[in-house]
């Protein structure tokens, strides 16, 4: 028997409740985020991206996180996993702010402080943005020991580099 998880969204406009709407579908079939279900299953999705190590080789999707409605991000890896980028799936009312935040920090004197994924190309038919991978551990998955150490220095490069944006 096949399994899909059933996924609810709640598509709301704050702060007021009366205005939210529910909407259900069957992962990966995600209406905000029609490139996810090529993803997920194998399918080449990418037609006109001018970036060879797509188009070069057979490229497998570990997923990284699922946001419904909003926005997946995976590890595309070549088979022998020497290639690797960041696929990041966004809905489309938000791929161009995306574009533009990841363009506005690299100009910010974050970049000169901590080590950043590179932009590499985007797909707007798609709504996919695609990074340089980096080694390393996410935020997220350190320790609560290790985020208490290093807290205080990256939020105020953070506060720096959001001054220097906004």
């Amino acid at each position: 028997p096949v399994t899909r998880d059933l996924v609810l969204h709640v598509r709301r406009s704050i702060p007021l409740p009366q205005t939210w709407s529910l909407h259900a579908w069957w992962y990966p079939d995600d209406p905000y985020l029609p490139a996810l279900r090529a993803v997920v299953t194998g399918e080449r999705f990418v037609h006109a991206v001018p970036c060879d190590t797509l188009h070069t080789a057979r490229l497998i999707a570990h997923p990284l996180l699922y946001n419904p409605g909003q926005r997946a991000s995976f590890v595309l890896t070549t088979p022998h996993g020497h290639k690797r980028l960041v696929l990041k799936l966004v809905c489309a009312d938000t791929l161009g702010a995306c574009i533009a935040k990841h363009t506005a920090i690299m100009r910010s004197s974050l970049p000169d402080q901590i080590t950043l994924p590179r932009l590499i190309t985007y797909a707007l038919q798609e709504q996919a943005v695609f990074f340089e991978y980096l080694q390393g551990v996410r935020l997220d998955q350190l320790s609560a020991s290790q985020r208490m150490a290093i807290l205080p220095w990256l939020c105020e490069a953070m506060v720096e580099a959001l001054s220097a944006i906004h």
